[in-house]
């Protein structure tokens, strides 16, 4: 998928596409009596990489049951996983957040900032998400309005919602 914003671009010698502007400018001028301009020609070229993307984690009281087959629960492979991951987005310059959430009924919704978009994968944002407990139950639906009303207030072109669950 293109990750960066389509951009027009015009008054080319040659390429894939005729400008009709430019060739009404050409003709009108030959009728004119002058010289037309020889770029009739536009492309379409994918501008500068502009991604976004939020990575919710459930930390819901079943990501505490352990894995078949392995000496781990469930969040640890979350954590691992969101680890993992924000060092491979923070390589490629995209912005992300990480968000963990967990429900207590339908009215009391937990959201936890991990890592906002503004802050750089470090130290603290480790502690944070090392410090992730499981809890209470999952409401994917209020976790994804909540991530959508993040996401929202990015710049980014291309915008990105990943849940990771059990």
């Amino acid at each position: 998928a293109r990750l960066g914003r389509p951009a027009r671009v015009r008054r080319l010698s040659s390429g894939p596409h005729l400008n009709i502007d430019a060739c009404i400018r050409a003709q009108t001028d030959l009728r004119a009596g002058t010289d037309p301009d020889h770029r009739l020609y536009e492309a379409v070229e994918c501008g500068d990489r502009s991604m976004a993307a939020v990575l919710l984690l459930d930390a819901s009281a079943s990501t505490a049951d352990r894995v078949d087959g392995l000496a781990t629960d469930v969040l640890a492979l979350e954590k691992d996983a969101a680890g993992l991951l924000a060092k491979a987005m923070q390589q490629t310059k995209d912005i992300f957040a990480v968000y963990a959430f967990s429900s207590n009924e339908r009215s009391d919704v937990r959201w936890q900032t991990v890592k906002p978009f503004d802050e750089d994968f470090g130290e603290t944002v480790a502690r944070r998400l090392s410090g992730l407990r499981s809890g209470f139950s999952t409401r994917i639906g209020a976790a994804l309005r909540q991530a959508g009303a993040e996401l929202s207030r990015t710049r980014a072109y291309r915008k990105l919602i990943l849940i990771v669950t059990d």
